[in-house]
């Protein structure tokens, strides 16, 4: 139950900035669960933002005032906990620049607060209006009737035994009662507004009834507080069920052609047979009537005619009752209307109101539910504004070729919806070297499309150490034919990359005596080739089909101080080839090597029992050949002498001192016994 005066206080709070109708954004009041049926917003402490008036069904009326950004502070008025309120509306009564409240009661004592403007009020009811249980109001409208400069009270019935009551205002908030206006057998008036139809600078009157073959009334205001009767023909209510054009009212320039125009909402057409109607004015206060193809009245309660999406022309708001969805009617300019309803908001809405509530220069609407008290009262926040991305880590960034990369994302913020979330796009190949973008994108509940923000990342290769490979096991192994060959493999390291992988080339053919070579090498990611590294196998038959070697009399006679024809086994301990007593010295394990190979002379001396220069190491080779220990590579440690050989010797001979490879030094070959 609306009127004309409480839209024309809120307009006052929209600014003219351009807006773009996209969709609402549920932002509802907590704990704003009440038997609600009128509301009215307004700025009633003077902080620049929209406050909230809820009028309630014997409950405590509500106020609610606006932080500014869409959330509110609960500050009821003390005194205002009980009524049964049928309409509110917002106004400074006093003229001393603070918004007032006046509350309109059925069967209940009216209210007029008078604002102190801090949010706090004062009592003002007028003294002389009736008192409680003998009379009952529907609608309430306010405008100065008398054009005195002061805003004055004008009241509809509804109930038997109550009259139309004008309260004229001194501007000082004292009321006397003005002209009576007559009822016209009528009991139930269900809303009114005030609003200029004739543009003769006189505010006129439109009450609306749900009492059925009543007419609704039309009063052209005089403009000294006295009225002349203008009934708009034809604007009855003909439906005995309740369901005709009688329900609330709404006032507006629907078709743009500079006039107002009423729009009103057909009550409790539960059968869906009776369609909502404008009245379209000429601009003389002469009507003729337009519906809207599917514009039902159903079970309308209020309406408002507000431009919506901001496009210059009048859209319609509908609250509808008994778990209804609400209705929004976008007009195009040309007459032409599309639903365009609030997915959701349904509920036993009694009455609507649109304003700015979060300083967004966008209208947002709040919808009073509530005769059962089971739905909350609805603030719909409008969005026009697309969410924000903001990127997380670093823009531009640049990894390594061939390392993993983690995208840092983004974020969205969005000040009324919640619930955006960012979506990415692109790929990164890191294993080539390149640019690459990724792009962010986000859109909110209501469609709204965020600007779409990148990031650019560089793959490059600052990498020009190459990988390092290191061998498992010796580099040289020997083999017997038709052993198995078990690859030891080898490994690869880079400072640089996380991994790298050592490919092996080569085989061994252990069926065929020889030497194989197998190869290793790398590159890491960056196209870096590790130095290649080998391993060579030496395939061989073994020295006698017994496994064992035979030495003349004279060949150990020259080696090991005897002449006795012995079989030396490779697994001989030095107990059995020890020289005998007599024969030569008897010399224990360390000594034995250097005993046995008369190795005294230095390299490059020439020695009595060859006759010849040689070397400690071309001796000890010598010996070991007669031994059947042949020689392999050059190791670089005793010249031709290979690990293998030396350490097979050392097993025969029963030899373990000094270490491995190298472990038969200088001391040991030129000690004697």
């Amino acid at each position: 139950m609306k009127t004309i005066y409480k839209t024309t206080i809120l307009l006052a709070f929209i600014s003219l900035a351009q807006l773009t109708y996209a969709g609402f954004v549920s932002n509802d009041i907590p704990n704003d669960l009440l038997k609600s049926r009128a509301v009215a917003m307004g700025d009633v402490n003077n902080d620049g933002n929209i406050d909230i008036y809820v009028g309630n069904r014997i409950e405590q009326n509500k106020l609610w005032l606006g932080n500014g950004d869409g959330t509110f502070t609960n500050s009821d008025i003390s005194g205002d906990d009980t009524g049964n309120t049928t309409d509110v509306v917002m106004a400074d009564f006093n003229s001393d620049g603070n918004l007032d409240i006046y509350v309109l009661e059925w069967y209940m004592k009216n209210k007029l607060w008078l604002g102190n403007g801090d949010g706090t009020f004062t009592n003002g009811n007028i003294s002389t209006e009736p008192d409680e249980g003998s009379s009952a109001y529907g609608g309430v409208a306010v405008g100065d009737i008398d054009n005195d400069g002061d805003i004055d009270i004008y009241n509809v019935p509804y109930g038997a035994s109550t009259q139309n009551t004008l309260w004229l205002n001194d501007g000082n908030a004292n009321f006397t009662l003005g002209t009576t206006i007559p009822l016209d057998g009528v009991a139930v008036y269900y809303d009114v507004v005030m609003t200029d139809l004739d543009a003769d600078g006189n505010l006129d009157i439109y009450q609306t009834t749900r009492q059925y073959n009543k007419q609704n009334k039309l009063w052209m205001g005089n403009g000294d507080g006295t009225f002349t009767n203008n009934d708009i023909t034809n604007d009855l209510c003909l439906d005995a069920n309740g369901g005709c054009p009688g329900g609330s009212v709404s006032t507006g320039d629907i078709d743009n052609d500079g006039d107002i125009d009423l729009y009103l909402t057909a009550y409790y057409d539960y059968s869906s047979m009776n369609l909502n109607k404008f009245w379209i004015n000429d601009g003389s206060a002469n009507f003729s009537s337009q519906t809207i193809t599917d514009d039902y009245g159903d079970t309308a309660q209020d309406s408002e005619l507000v431009d919506i999406d901001n496009d210059g022309d009048l859209d319609i708001l509908i609250a509808m009752y008994y778990n209804r969805q609400n209705i929004i009617w976008i007009n195009d300019g040309n007459g032409n209307f599309t639903q365009d309803n609030i997915i959701g908001d349904t509920g036993y809405s009694f009455s609507l109101v649109v304003g700015d509530v979060n300083n967004d220069n966008e209208l947002d609407i709040y919808i009073a539910n509530g005769d059962y008290g089971i739905d909350d009262n609805k603030l719909w926040l409008q969005d026009t504004q697309a969410p924000i991305i903001t990127l997380s880590g670093n823009d531009p960034e640049t990894i390594e070729v061939g390392t993993m990369y983690t995208d840092a994302g983004a974020s969205c913020t969005d000040n009324i919806d919640p619930t955006c979330s960012v979506t990415s796009g692109g790929t990164i190949d890191t294993s080539v070297i390149g640019t690459y973008t990724l792009t962010y994108d986000a859109i909110d509940s209501v469609g709204n499309i965020a600007t779409q923000i990148s990031r650019t990342v560089h793959v490059v290769n600052t990498d020009i150490v190459p990988p390092v490979i290191t061998l498992n096991g010796n580099h040289t192994q020997t083999l017997y034919l038709n052993d198995t060959y078990t690859e030891d493999g080898a490994v690869c390291s880079d400072d640089n990359d996380s991994s790298c992988t050592v490919i092996i080339t080569g085989n061994v053919d252990t069926t065929v005596e020889g030497s194989y070579i197998i190869y290793y090498d790398a590159q890491d990611i960056s196209g870096n080739d590790a130095l290649q590294i080998t391993r060579t196998v030496i395939v061989k038959k073994k020295s006698s089909s017994s496994g064992s070697i035979k030495v003349s009399k004279a060949t150990l006679k020259e080696i090991f101080g005897t002449s006795e024809d012995t079989t030396i086994d490779e697994s001989l301990t030095i107990s059995e080839i020890k020289p005998k007593i007599g024969e030569g010295k008897l010399c224990d394990a360390p000594h034995l090597l250097t005993q046995n190979l008369k190795a005294g002379a230095r390299d490059g001396y020439y020695h009595s029992y060859t006759k010849e220069q040689v070397s400690e190491v071309k001796i000890l080779q010598t010996h070991m050949n007669r031994l059947g220990f042949n020689s392999g590579v050059v190791d670089g440690i005793l010249g031709p002498i290979t690990d293998g050989a030396i350490k097979r010797m050392q097993i025969t001979l029963g030899i373990f001192a000094d270490g491995y490879v190298g472990p038969i030094t200088r001391a040991l070959i030129n000690t004697s016994c």
